[in-house]
């Protein structure tokens, strides 16, 4: 054996052992210390681990992912070979490994054994952690966004995202969507298999999917990686190491021949019975199409027939501008509502929920007198116009929504059967009832967009741009019909020469300040849900700023002619946890070259270094620029310290020629 050789086994040796020794006081390595660990256990265990790199920097050595990968015995024979799956990935968390390690090798033992007809990759990542986003964000995110963009052919991989839960639990959850996609049907169905034959329970966290897919939430950022690389993708998180043997399920019955169809629009649903029911993209395409030729029949063949029939006409014809009239009202007033959310204070400083509130309250505000006003200088009975248009824009958002995400068909075609069913209602407290049994269908939707949504996510309905709020005005307007119905009711009470328009608006007045506090109690209590859902019970993390003692600086450079090759060296004297470098110059950008990925900024011509966490004590960033040019540097650091959610930052920086 040479002495090189005795070198490795012995630095492997005391690693394991230091690592080992750690394991038993609670201790989980970090960075580099983790990645290599978790590479000698795969090795000394026969595999054949592979590194991949995070960023190339040179000489300088930062936490890698891992990669094992178990190739076919045989190779399909399936017509149509670049619409199938011909890898399948399971990721890993470093951390998860270390936790779990007997389990994990098990799990990799038995993929090891299976003769299949499909690659099997497992990927072992790193920077899986809750903390990435506090103090600065790097260029290089996490390890599962550097995984899922180093892969060759993704369109021909499917990935199976597994995490561990820290503490035991009797069921696990699993995750279908992010970045507006969604994981294909026969992928879900194929892990929600696997559980049930496992007699293993779970939960569906993201219920609706349509939400996600549509924006309005964002889901599962991990997944969103994947999904951005155009990878499919599923995630499980498994609330017990026991619950592996799901994974080893999956394995053993996934087939390529099922992975063909992209059908993404479903629905899935899981009954309290735990029967899962599921309603495929053909379905919801058939039942629109019956629907909408049953809807065509209705609104174009029934709804001018009868002894009313030509004063049906008649009042149409004169009042067709209602339709365009109404959806600029609401436009406008949610335009101002929005507005108004930015510049009254104590409604800005609000959270989320109040402020879109606000907003809708606003549109019930303006609306209502204008409409009321209108219907008494027109001296009309209105009833059957605005139960017409009621119809006709809850037929046209079922179409409309349906292009969008053919899933949401569901929700306003159960809308539109109340407001169908509406039209006998002629008593006020029959219309009130109606309108009430409108909100229904969308209940599950709210809870679920306050169960989930962000406060980013829910910006995007407040500060709205011209397509969402009209989007939203069109969702409104079948509300706004009903309430116009109920105006009408309230005015045809009394003949014109009684109700002026003085005892209009007082009863108007009355009528809205009812239905307000009824929308103010509403949002108060979904206000209360969202802020108990958005209540973290850890601490903010906190960053403390000191002095730079723990940093040093060295700037070195070799002139030739006009350029100049740089080298700068930074020393840390204790285990650093976040680093940022900016180089700048005055109107000229100060780097042309780098080992180190770095971005430019447009505005500033300021240059910033992107690098993984958890640096080495010794860092060097060589690059190219200019000679002769004023080189301002400043290095940013952040230090873990004894409180996880207290760091240290420290700041140096320097000026070169």
């Amino acid at each position: 054996m040479s002495i090189m050789e005795l070198k490795k086994h012995l630095f492997s040796f005391i690693l394991i052992s230091c690592i080992s020794l750690l394991s038993l006081h609670g201790a989980i390595p970090q960075g580099l210390e983790l990645a290599d660990w978790t590479y000698s256990q795969l090795q000394e265990n026969g595999f054949s681990p592979s590194k991949k790199d995070l960023v190339s920097t040179g000489s300088d050595q930062f936490p890698y992912n891992i990669s094992v990968v178990f190739n076919p015995v045989y190779y399909a024979e399936e017509n149509n070979m670049d619409q199938l799956v011909s890898t399948l990935i399971f990721t890993v968390s470093q951390k998860d490994f270390f936790s779990n390690r007997d389990e994990i090798i098990s799990l990799l033992n038995f993929a090891g054994k299976q003769k299949k007809n499909y690659r099997i990759e497992f990927g072992f990542t790193t920077y899986e952690n809750s903390m990435y986003s506090i103090f600065f964000r790097n260029f290089i995110y996490t390890g599962s966004e550097c995984f899922a963009s180093s892969m060759d052919n993704p369109e021909e991989c499917a990935a199976v995202l597994l995490t561990i839960s820290e503490e035991e639990q009797n069921s696990s959850e699993i995750y279908t969507t992010g970045l507006r996609k969604s994981s294909p049907l026969w992928l879900t169905k194929a892990v929600v298999t696997a559980f049930n034959d496992n007699d293993v329970d779970f939960v569906l966290p993201q219920k609706i999917l349509s939400l996600y897919r549509s924006g309005l939430i964002f889901g599962d950022g991990q997944m969103a990686s994947y999904f951005r690389n155009n990878c499919r993708c599923i995630k499980i998180k498994l609330g017990s190491p026991s619950h592996l043997k799901v994974i080893e399920k999956i394995i053993s019955d996934f087939s390529i021949s099922e992975t063909s169809s992209n059908d993404v629009h479903y629905n899935i649903y899981k009954t309290p019975v735990k029967k899962i029911i599921w309603i495929n993209e053909k379905t919801n395409i058939l039942a629109l199409e019956f629907f909408g030729i049953l809807l065509l029949l209705l609104i174009t063949s029934f709804s001018f027939i009868g002894k009313k029939r030509i004063r049906y006409k008649k009042e149409f014809s004169k009042t067709w501008y209602m339709l365009p009239l109404t959806l600029t009202v609401s436009l406008v007033s949610l335009y101002t509502g929005q507005l108004l959310c930015m510049v009254i204070p104590f409604i800005s400083q609000a959270n989320p929920v109040i402020q879109l509130g606000f907003k809708l309250i606003i549109s019930v505000i303006l609306s209502s007198p204008l409409f009321g006003l209108h219907q008494h200088l027109t001296k009309l009975s209105m009833e059957f116009v605005y139960s017409y248009l009621l119809n006709i824009v809850s037929i046209a958002n079922i179409f409309i929504f349906s292009i969008a995400d053919i899933s949401l068909f569901w929700l306003f075609a159960f809308e539109y059967l109340i407001v169908y069913l509406s039209r006998y209602a002629k008593a006020l407290p029959g219309l009130i009832t109606y309108t009430a049994l409108m909100l229904i269908p969308f209940i599950p939707y709210i809870s679920i967009i306050t169960a989930n949504a962000t406060d980013f996510d829910m910006q995007k309905l407040i500060s709205s741009t011209f397509s969402i709020n009209l989007l939203i005005s069109l969702v409104l307007f079948p509300f706004n019909s009903m309430w116009l119905r109920v105006i009408n009711r309230i005015y045809s009470k009394k003949t014109l020469s009684q109700f002026s328009i003085k005892k209009l608006l007082k009863v108007l007045g009355f009528s809205t300040l009812i239905i307000l506090s009824l929308f103010v109690i509403s949002i108060i209590m979904v206000s209360h849900l969202y802020l108990a859902k958005n209540t973290v019970d850890e601490s903010m993390p906190q960053i403390v700023e000191k002095q730079a003692e723990d940093l040093e600086l060295f700037f070195s450079g070799e002139n030739f002619d006009n350029m100049e090759n740089a080298l700068l060296n930074i020393h840390f004297k204790k285990p650093a946890f976040r680093c940022k470098v900016e180089i700048s110059a005055d109107n000229t950008i100060p780097v042309l070259d780098s080992t180190y990925l770095y971005s430019i900024s447009e505005e500033t011509k300021k240059v910033t270094f992107s690098m993984p966490d958890y640096p080495p004590e010794k860092l060097s960033i060589d690059f190219a620029t200019e000679a002769d040019i004023y080189k301002e540097i400043r290095v940013e650091v952040l230090f873990k310290t004894e409180d996880p959610f207290i760091f240290e930052k420290q700041v140096i920086t320097g000026i070169k020629k």
